[in-house]
């Protein structure tokens, strides 16, 4: 089993002992032993540089295609789907760390594509003046009783000045506002 674990790691290619040393299946005794009779190969830089250009796409979360998704590291087809099920639930994201929100997404994944992705683009934004209960509920961050209380507000006291005006709810607290401001206008 362990020389089955060394030849699946090396078979993607050990370029030095440091590289070597990380394969947890070799004993530190073993590594001492064997150390000064490794030799690796000469990379040729322009091979590396090629591959690293190719590797360092930026991918934009709002805008990418599945395709484009599942070339990031750690993401199929199945968070491909969850990231732009999400995104068109949300009406794009406003920040990367909003893929820690997608089911059993975890940190480990998030950091292995953290630098590999930006947010842009246009995000569609909800009219608290104009906009039903339905069409308010439909966003992951509001509740049906958040959103009834926005329109029971907005009948009682008129049109919303300031998107702070919602705060006047006792079920929006800062925190939530804080959430759902970058989403809403009026």
């Amino acid at each position: 089993k362990q020389a089955d674990v060394v030849l699946k790691f090396t078979s993607r290619g050990v370029r030095s002992n440091e590289e070597l040393k990380k394969i947890f299946v070799i004993p530190d005794e073993v590594f001492q032993l064997i150390q000064d009779s490794t030799f690796y190969p000469e990379i040729d830089s322009k091979h590396v540089i090629e591959n690293f250009s190719r590797e360092v796409l930026i991918v934009d979360i709002n805008t990418a295609s599945m395709e484009e998704l599942k070339s990031l590291p750690g993401i199929g087809d199945f968070y491909a789907k969850k990231i732009v099920e999400q995104r068109e639930k949300l009406g794009g994201f406003i920040g990367k760390h909003q893929l820690l929100e997608l089911w059993k997404f975890g940190t480990e994944r998030y950091d292995k594509i953290e630098d590999r992705i930006k947010v842009s683009g246009h995000i569609q934004k909800i009219n608290i003046n104009t906009a039903d209960i339905d069409a308010l509920k439909k966003h992951p961050y509001i509740s049906y009783k958040v959103a009834n209380s926005i329109v029971k507000m907005r009948n009682a006291h008129g049109s919303y000045q300031k998107l702070e005006d919602i705060l006047e709810s006792v079920l929006i607290d800062q925190e939530l506002f804080s959430k759902i401001r970058p989403y809403l206008t009026l």
